[in-house]
């Protein structure tokens, strides 16, 4: 990740959208240090597994964790965009 990249993530993570919120943080610090700049596909499992720390017997099927998650992620990155 480049720089400015960096600081714009950190910023956003400082924000008070993400700043009480861990969890969603760590899932978009992952997200974006994964994919900024490649061409990387981040699975649902691969986020279950090593930013959520679910077992690997994980199942997206049977547990919408990683879903209901990215949703919260999506929402709060429009609010602060939109402030």
């Amino acid at each position: 990740m480049k720089s400015s990249q960096q600081e714009l993530l950190n910023r956003i993570l400082g924000s008070r959208y993400f700043a009480h919120t861990v969890t969603l943080g760590r899932i978009l610090s992952y997200v974006c240090e994964n994919t900024v700049d490649t061409q990387n596909r981040i699975k649902e499992y691969e986020i279950a597994t090593k930013v959520l720390r679910r077992d690997q017997s994980f199942d997206p099927k049977l547990d919408p964790v990683v879903r209901v998650s990215m949703k919260g992620v999506r929402e709060r990155l429009e609010k602060y965009y939109d402030d």
